[in-house]
């Protein structure tokens, strides 16, 4: 069989199969290889023998040699295909820095007659003829089914590790995606440690660690940080955290010279304890993305969509955005502009953590139903302190959105006693017991579970 690079230009007497390698850059070279076994490609195209690449020196022919064992089954380094509309990839890998990959025509792939491969001898002699339809015997356990036109379901390349304390969120994340929690044993000694025990095989599989339930933000983390840990090392092929308010993300930066950068800390801790992937929600500065190394990957997704739809739903005349800070004055611009209407923006002043006063508002707000948009409700000092200055303005009606709600310390009671009709937020954290009236919830489980599918599809 002659193999060709993709997009060259020599002539290939067989278009319909490719080979694609980052070393593939010299010209062909017609030495053929006599003690080669013949090739039988599960079903129409078979080939008597395999042509080698001649290249500039031996290390780069035994890499091309390696590729071309990939090729005729033999090697076992051959890895898992992959699926595209008209043609199929086959990832080669090698010891070395090299890698490619194979490309067929998902027209060349055929499921045999009959239901179970008949895996034959690798002994060349005994590998029979090449037109009787059979496989080749396959040395390398890696090779998944799906070769043989036979796709694996989701809950076959996932596994789910649940929270100690269960959320709404993960409940619905489950059922959209139809798969079972991992059987995982979760529990807390009397000194305080977390114990993690995951009892099924996640070996090779993508594992989804559910956000963690608990009031403590510490204990949340280190249980996120065992999890990942236990996932590696049993054998995991990706570690990826489901954290949809990234807890520390509002120390993203030093205010006094004695303070550390806890945001960045907490990503080093999650990548140090086996994450490869984080999905969360609305970070609270941008740029703590920029914390990630290249090998870490942050998936951000936003919770405007819901918001948008519910306030939608609503058919509120006469609205108008409102940001609470100048901080968030990006965030209001974007509602707004899916909303059609106009924002407005309130200055604050910080005196400690937790304690914000409003002293100004930018726009005009008189006679109108104004959306004060936020991405964490915390002690709600903030908020019910530009509710008031918007009522004082002269606005209608009052709601808030946001994306994280904390509700800590007497935040429900604050807002009981504000002039807000409606408090909307996310399930992205577990709500308080004996939530109040103004408090409505809106799920983001569907957009994490589309992106738990295209990570793992």
């Amino acid at each position: 069989m002659l193999i060709s690079p993709i997009g060259s230009s020599s002539f290939n007497p067989l278009p319909h199969v490719k080979f694609a390698h980052s070393r593939c850059k010299t010209e062909f070279a017609q030495q053929s290889f006599s003690n080669k076994p013949s090739c039988n490609l599960i079903g129409q195209y078979c080939y008597p023998k395999i042509n080698y690449r001649k290249y500039d020196n031996l290390k780069q022919s035994a890499q091309l040699k390696e590729a071309a064992d990939c090729f005729s089954f033999g090697a076992h380094n051959l890895v898992s295909p992959t699926f595209f509309d008209d043609f199929l990839e086959i990832p080669l890998r090698s010891q070395s820095s090299a890698s490619g990959a194979l490309l067929l025509p998902a027209s060349s792939v055929r499921l045999p007659a009959f239901s179970r491969p008949e895996f034959r001898s690798s002994s060349p002699k005994n590998w029979g003829s090449p037109f009787q339809g059979a496989t080749q015997k396959f040395r390398s356990r890696s090779l998944s089914r799906n070769f043989l036109g036979q796709s694996k379901n989701l809950e076959d390349k996932i596994s789910i590790i649940p929270s100690i304390y269960q959320t709404g969120l993960e409940q619905n994340i489950e059922s959209n995606l139809g798969v079972k929690p991992a059987q995982t044993e979760i529990k807390k000694f009397k000194n305080g440690e977390t114990y993690i025990n995951i009892e099924e095989d996640v070996r090779g599989k993508d594992v989804y660690l559910m956000p963690a339930g608990g009031e403590n933000v510490n204990d949340n983390l280190m249980e996120t940080y065992l999890k990942a840990d236990a996932a590696k090392r049993a054998g995991a092929q990706k570690v990826v955290a489901i954290m949809p308010n990234f807890d520390y993300a509002r120390q993203e930066r030093r205010v006094k010279a004695g303070e550390p950068i806890s945001a960045k800390l907490n990503m080093d801790l999650l990548k140090t304890s086996g994450v490869d992937e984080v999905i969360t929600t609305d970070l609270h500065a941008q740029a703590i993305e920029g914390f990630a190394s290249n090998d870490f990957k942050i998936t951000q997704l936003e919770s405007l969509p819901v918001m948008k739809e519910y306030i939608k739903n609503k058919n509120i005349p006469d609205l108008i955005v409102v940001s609470p800070d100048l901080g968030g004055t990006k965030r209001a611009e974007n509602l707004a502009a899916e909303l059609n209407c106009e924002k407005a923006i309130i200055h604050k002043h910080r005196y400690k953590h937790n304690e914000a006063c409003a002293e100004n508002i930018i726009g005009d707000v008189n006679g109108k139903n104004c959306i004060i948009y936020d991405d964490i409700i915390d002690t709600a000092g903030t908020i019910c302190a530009a509710a008031q200055m918007l009522k004082d303005c002269g606005a209608k009606d009052i709601y808030v959105c946001a994306s994280h709600g904390l509700f800590n310390g007497s935040a429900q009671e604050r807002l009981q006693n504000a002039p807000i009709k409606e408090v909307i937020v996310t399930n992205s954290v577990q709500p308080k017991s004996n939530p109040i009236d103004k408090i409505k919830q809106v799920d983001i489980s569907a957009q994490i579970s589309d992106t738990i599918r295209k990570i793992s599809s």
